[in-house]
C-alpha cells in the first residue's frame, strides 16, 4: 500500500514522495537522466501515458539487468543511446533489407561453408581420376596421345551434327533435347566433346570444362542452359529452308510434337508423370537430363578403363 507518495520509478516501479527524490534514484540507480515522471493521484491511480509506459518497457527488454539506456535493433546486433538512433538504423538496416535476421544469415554462412567442404571432396576426387578422364577423352593419332576437349560452350551444335543425326534427334520428339545431349556431350566417337560431367547426384555440381579444366558450377543452372542450346539448334534445323531441308524428311505428327515441346517447357503447371509431381515440365526435363548425364558419364569412365 502506498503511503503519501506521490512519484514512481517507471522503470523499477519504487514510490517516492517528492519529485526530487525520484530524479536521485533515477540518476543513481539507472544511470539515466530523468525526463518523465509518474504521478499518482489520490485514487492511486497512474497518470503517465501508455506510449510511456511501452517505452519504459522496451528499454526493459532491451538491457535486461543492465538498466542502461540502450536501444538494440531488432534486425542486428547494434545498439544505441537513443530510440532516434535505433529508428534511423533500422530505416536502412543491411539486415532487414535481406529480409533475414542475423541469425538466419549466419545458418545460410554455414550451409555454405559446408557446400565448401563438399565441393572441395569433389575436386580433390576429381584430380584424382583425372587420368581416367583423359583417357576418355583423348585420341591417338600415329601413336601420340592429343587433348583435344573443346571449352563448353564453344561447341557449334549446328556443325557438329549431321543431316541423319538431326533427324534421329528430331524424331524423338518430346525426348529430342535428351538425344540432342547425348549425341554431342555424351558419345564415345566425340571426345572432344565430352567436356560436362555429373558425378554426384545429391550435391547440385555438375563440372564444365573451361578450356583448361573441369570446374564446378550449379547443376541446375548448367542444364537449363543446355536445355535451351539445344532446343534453339532443334528449332533453328528444322525452320532453315535450303536444299538439305530437313523440315520436310519429318512426318507432320513429329513437327507438331516439336513446336508443343517449347510450350511444355515455357508452362509453369506442375507436371506428374509415373506417380511423381514436379514444379513444372521444365524440372521434370532437368531431372532427366541430370540422370542421362550421370549415368552416361559413368560407362565412359568404364570404357576408358578397359
Amino acid at each position: 500500500m502506498l503511503k503519501n507518495s506521490h512519484f514512481q520509478c517507471i522503470l523499477c516501479q519504487r514510490v517516492y514522495s517528492t519529485q526530487q527524490s525520484l530524479c536521485n534514484h533515477t540518476k543513481i540507480k539507472h544511470n539515466m537522466t530523468p525526463r518523465r515522471t509518474v504521478a499518482i493521484n489520490a485514487n492511486n491511480t497512474q497518470t503517465h501515458t501508455q506510449k510511456e509506459a511501452n517505452e519504459a518497457n522496451e528499454k526493459i527488454q532491451n538491457t535486461g539487468n543492465n538498466t542502461t539506456n540502450i536501444f538494440k535493433c531488432n534486425y542486428c546486433d547494434n545498439v544505441y543511446k537513443h530510440r532516434q538512433s535505433k529508428t534511423k538504423h533500422m530505416r536502412k538496416c543491411t539486415y532487414k533489407k535481406t529480409g533475414l535476421s542475423l541469425e538466419s544469415l549466419q545458418q545460410k554462412i554455414n550451409e555454405l561453408e559446408n557446400k565448401n567442404i563438399e565441393l572441395e571432396k569433389e575436386m580433390h576426387k576429381l584430380k584424382s581420376n583425372n587420368k581416367t578422364i583423359n583417357n576418355t577423352n583423348n585420341t591417338t593419332n600415329n601413336g601420340t596421345i592429343n587433348n583435344i576437349i573443346i571449352k563448353y560452350g564453344d561447341e557449334d551444335l549446328s556443325k557438329v551434327l549431321s543431316t541423319d543425326e538431326m533427324i534421329k534427334i528430331c524424331n524423338k520428339k518430346f525426348s529430342s533435347i535428351e538425344q540432342s545431349i547425348e549425341m554431342v556431350h555424351l558419345n564415345k566417337l566425340k571426345p572432344e566433346l565430352q567436356n560436362i560431367m555429373i558425378n554426384n547426384l545429391n550435391n547440385g555440381i555438375a563440372y564444365t570444362y573451361d578450356g583448361d579444366t573441369f570446374i564446378a558450377q550449379d547443376r541446375n543452372t548448367v542444364i537449363e542452359d543446355m536445355i535451351e542450346a539445344h532446343l534453339d539448334n532443334i528449332e533453328m534445323i528444322i525452320n532453315q529452308e535450303n536444299d538439305n531441308n530437313i523440315r520436310n524428311k519429318l512426318d507432320q505428327n513429329t513437327i507438331k510434337k516439336l513446336e508443343e515441346l517449347r510450350e511444355r517447357l515455357d508452362d509453369e503447371e506442375k507436371f506428374k508423370i509415373n506417380n511423381k509431381t514436379y514444379d513444372n515440365y521444365k524440372s521434370y526435363k532437368i531431372n532427366q537430363i541430370k540422370l542421362l548425364i550421370y549415368n552416361c558419364i559413368k560407362k565412359l569412365k568404364n570404357v576408358g578403363r578397359d
